[in-house]
């Protein structure tokens, strides 16, 4: 089954289960998909637990409820599956950081955790996004390389290819890497057709920057930030997954007015960390502007 099929499925069964006490154990098998499988997928598709998404779930379809007053707060903990009341007293608390009748009573705006969603990338992959992140201040050392006319059916291996030799020739040649070793790709798109992409890996700082490579600096700033998933190895990554992000991210700002596009720059990590021997990540960032913060 399709990596996107089987998280779009246990998505699904959690909200079909929303009123009921869930385990990994009955969703699993559920999906024909063992325990441990199905939580490592969500985690390195999401960057969540596959849990504490349900927790969140549950807790949000309890908001709607929970400012009807005639009902209980023991009577809203066990209508969502909850063992005990306390149980859902402390999961409201550790997810909105104030306790459920706090919230009714002065009746606070609080973040509802969203249904997820994911979407089929060729026929190994599923992408997942876009999620609203403030991402941090990022230094990066790097090797440009400028594609005129660059089209994702012509050309989606390329970058791939130079981020490989970049790994290969350059990184061994970098003293102040970050721990752990987090490639970062850091590209500019200068017109429809033409792309400025920089291979790079996060270092510590730009004292020490070797001859013929660049130093940048990223800013920390508001970002849609989507997170691909691939059934293979983290090397065979290329613009095929970036492509289809571009498709959702124009997508994205066609249903709102809020948010646009900062700027013209974009940037990829790749943390070896969240690869295992099955499943590789990548994570791409887009920096944005949210036009109610101007007003």
């Amino acid at each position: 089954m399709h990596l996107s099929n089987v998280l779009s499925n246990a998505v699904e069964y959690i909200e079909k289960h929303i009123n009921r006490k869930m385990t990994i154990e009955d969703m699993a098998k559920e999906l024909f998909i063992s325990p441990a499988h199905l939580q490592r997928l969500f985690k390195m598709a999401t960057g969540q637990s596959l849990m504490g998404y349900v927790r969140g779930r549950k807790l949000a379809q309890s908001l709607e409820r929970l400012h009807d007053k005639d009902i209980r707060i023991i009577d809203l903990s066990q209508e969502f599956g909850f063992k005990h009341e306390q149980s859902y007293i402390h999961a409201f608390y550790e997810e909105y950081g104030c306790t459920p009748g706090k919230a009714r009573k002065n009746k606070v705006s609080l973040p509802i955790r969203e249904k997820l969603s994911f979407i089929n990338v060729s026929e190994v992959g599923t992408l997942h996004g876009p999620e609203l992140v403030i991402a941090p201040r990022q230094y990066i050392v790097g090797k440009s390389y400028f594609f005129e006319n660059f089209t994702f059916e012509r050309d989606a291996l390329t970058p791939n290819q130079m981020a490989l030799q970049f790994v290969r020739d350059s990184v061994p040649k970098i003293v102040n890497i970050s721990k752990p070793p987090v490639y970062i790709g850091f590209g500019i798109n200068h017109s429809e057709h033409d792309l400025e992409y920089m291979p790079g890996v996060a270092v510590e700082n730009l004292e020490q920057i070797p001859d013929g490579l660049t130093g940048k600096t990223i800013l920390s700033c508001l970002c849609a930030r989507f997170i691909y998933v691939g059934e293979h190895s983290f090397e065979d990554i290329n613009m095929i997954a970036a492509g289809t992000m571009y498709e959702e991210m124009h997508k994205f700002w066609s249903k709102q007015t809020r948010y646009t596009r900062a700027d013209n720059t974009f940037y990829e990590r790749v943390n070896p960390i969240l690869i295992d021997g099955k499943y590789c990540r990548m994570e791409r960032y887009l920096p944005i502007i949210d036009h109610t913060s101007e007003k």
